[in-house]
């Protein structure tokens, strides 16, 4: 996560001041659930990228190794095990370290600098599962706000605008193909399934006529 975060840290989890955020958490966990197996068949040492405080790597591989990163240190307290202060696009760790790696959410920071990053750290036939917001949903609020490659966080005190870099599948995938990867599998997770595993619902995601604005929260690529 970018710096910004640290403005939002103390409440990034609440579900009830952020239940949009708390949505999109839930789309990447039900894809981190789907796509595991093809991630992690084999392997000892994984990465998550941009843990937050979640773990979800490391609770989804039980007796495996998993090193969290994230470049907040607010963002890390009570992770588990490893824990490194450090920018998803400068990952302190030699190259192919990892057997695998997770980035929930990561459209704060999803350039060629981080596909290429994680390209670096990865074993030559490992992957990397990544999600981002939907970017029909993304383009729609971005319009909305008038911004390009941000977000906006209502949190209590204000709003916050931090970095989102979202594009279309086609383009997704062509970025990890430019920054190394040779395979890229996309995996889109409805918004009703995780409305109605969650139980939250938000007004974020309805365009003007209460409509959802895409029937999808989350976009997972599993690049090899």
């Amino acid at each position: 996560m970018g710096t910004e975060y640290a403005d939002v840290a103390d409440e990034y989890y609440d579900a009830t001041a952020h239940p949009t955020i708390a949505l999109l958490r839930a789309g990447s966990m039900a894809a981190l659930r789907m796509l595991l197996p093809a991630l992690a068949a084999r392997g000892e040492v994984f990465a998550e990228i941009g843990s937050g405080r979640g773990g979800a790597l490391r609770a989804a591989l039980p007796g495996r190794d998993v090193v969290s990163f994230d470049l907040n240190p607010s963002m890390l307290v009570g992770v588990p095990g490893i824990a490194i202060v450090a920018d998803a696009t400068s990952l302190p760790v030699l190259d192919s370290a990892f057997d695998g790696a997770f980035a929930s959410l990561c459209d704060p920071y999803n350039t060629r600098r981080f596909l290429s990053e994680a390209r670096r750290v990865l074993k030559p036939d490992a992957g990397l599962l990544m999600t981002v917001p939907n970017h029909t949903w993304v383009r729609h609020n971005q319009a909305q706000e008038g911004l390009t490659d941000a977000a906006v966080i209502i949190r209590s005190t204000g709003r916050v605008v931090v970095p989102s870099f979202v594009h279309e599948p086609s383009v997704q995938r062509a970025l990890l193909k430019e920054s190394g990867f040779q395979s890229v599998d996309v995996l889109q997770v409805e918004l009703a399934d995780v409305i109605a595993a969650t139980g939250i619902t938000s007004q974020r995601l309805l365009d003007d006529s209460g409509r959802p604005v895409s029937p999808f929260i989350v976009d997972a690529y599993l690049a090899r």
